[in-house]
């Protein structure tokens, strides 16, 4: 009983992480899009000029970049209490491709800084594009990885998660592939964005099913183990 209590408090743990990761997120993302400066398109359009004097001391960049990290690190901790909890191969596949994620984001919005302190030098357009190119990719596979892949593994075999969380898991990291499969697609680019909304939805939905005391973690406690099938137990 005292185990299933534990996991029961890991599982919340986690939950009540990634609606944490989930306001950060979205709080960045609101932030990035006031800011009305896009480095994938300068780097898209070969603007990268006009958006160096755009970015040139920006600190809503600089805050924007650094909630990624945080929402990476965020991301990273809870599906690593999942992991722990659940104990699945799927999700602790996921929580590893969480770790690696948030190990990539961080050279990754650490060089995206890099180019809104460079932003200040009229010399610097030439290396801020090579850099911008290379942040720009980091940064949607980083994003791939962790709002997409992740997600999936981490409900596909988990017990907590309810069919719907599976599907949202699975679509989301559809949408992953997608963002990755047109960065080389001009007319496509658009529709990467769409991880976007699918991933912060599946930590919303994931956070509030782990700590609602009547699903998801609650099964545990009702005698599942981390390899029954919805809707069996070990009784």
């Amino acid at each position: 009983m005292a185990a299933m209590d534990e996991m029961t408090r890991a599982h919340r743990t986690a939950g009540t992480i990634y609606l944490l990761a989930a306001a950060v997120v979205i709080s960045g993302m609101v932030l990035y899009a006031r800011t009305g400066i896009d480095l994938e398109e300068a780097v898209r359009d070969g603007t990268m000029a006009t958006y160096l004097d755009a970015a040139s001391g920006s600190a809503a960049l600089v805050i924007n970049y650094a909630m990624w990290i945080a929402t990476a690190l965020l991301v990273a901790l809870g599906s690593v209490a999942l992991a722990a909890a659940d104990r699945a191969p799927a999700t602790i596949m996921g929580a590893a491709i969480a770790v690696i994620a948030a190990a990539l984001a961080l050279p990754t919005y650490l060089l995206a800084m890099t180019i809104v302190v460079a932003a200040a030098d009229e010399e610097a357009v030439e290396l801020a594009a090579v850099l911008g190119w290379m942040a720009s990719r980091a940064d949607w596979t980083t994003t791939a990885l962790l709002l997409g892949l992740a997600p999936a593994l981490l409900a596909w075999s988990g017990t907590w998660a309810p069919g719907w969380l599976r599907a949202l898991g699975a679509v989301s990291a559809a949408c992953g592939a997608v963002a990755i499969g047109v960065l080389a697609v001009e007319p496509l680019a658009s529709a990467g964005y769409a991880v976007l909304v699918t991933g912060p939805a599946w930590l919303i939905a994931a956070g509030a099913v782990l700590v609602s005391p009547s699903r998801g973690a609650a099964r545990e406690a009702a005698g599942a183990s981390p390899h029954t099938r919805p809707g069996r137990s070990r009784r």
